[in-house]
């Protein structure tokens, strides 16, 4: 796991001296795409620098501890506790941050939402859940698109559909499609959640 996390440190001290390259700088894809990489890697490389410093400082202490006096054993072994709790801590959050990426998750989304058995309570629920995924969308810093909708009488939706655009969005909604109920009404709502490629021809004639 070090020297695959040494690997990944050399690749970020690469991409981020790409992103000064001029050739990089004047082509906004390459731009992008190197952009993207190194905010990818930064989170890894942190870690992974935190956990070598604190690997530093634990063999610090321990080479300090046979010639301490007994009151200094006694405080250099309650640091060296904590850091390796702390040690062990990074250990785990360097290991869920090594696992492969889904492939999806830098897409954008196209989410569907409409309602279905239910009649106008169920419009009106899709509307609910529209207007909170607006919310949510507001909060995260995304872009919304309403690609179409169709009203109903009531001011629910009969169907609703729109782009969410901005980092994350798939990692994030990947696990939000399916059905919704409301309580106390019969099903209520179907949602369906696409990616959508930045480059795909339906996103890009926007």
């Amino acid at each position: 796991m070090l020297e695959r996390l040494a690997g990944l440190e050399q690749e970020y001290e690469a991409v981020s001296a790409r992103m000064q390259d001029p050739a990089v700088l004047g082509d906004h894809r390459a731009m992008r795409d190197t952009g993207r990489r190194l905010k990818e890697l930064e989170p890894v490389v942190a870690a992974y620098r935190r956990y070598r410093e604190v690997t530093e400082d634990l063999a610090a202490f321990r080479a300090m501890l046979p010639e301490a006096s007994a009151d200094e054993r006694d405080q250099l072994r309650a640091e060296m506790e904590d850091l390796e709790v702390g040690l062990a801590r990074l250990d785990d959050e360097l290991k869920l941050l090594l696992i492969p990426r889904d492939p999806n998750d830098a897409k954008n989304v196209i989410i569907e939402i409409r309602g279905a058995e239910g009649g106008e309570e169920a419009n009106l629920f899709a509307k609910d859940l529209f207007d909170m995924y607006a919310r949510h969308a507001e909060r995260q810093g995304w872009k919304l698109e309403v690609l179409g909708a169709d009203p109903s009488d009531m001011g629910g939706f009969n169907e609703v559909t729109f782009l969410l655009k901005g980092d994350g969005v798939w990692s994030r909604m990947k696990h939000e499609a399916g059905p919704h109920r409301v309580q106390r009404v019969p099903p209520s709502c179907f949602m369906r959640l696409h990616t959508a490629s930045p480059r795909s021809r339906k996103l890009t004639s926007l």
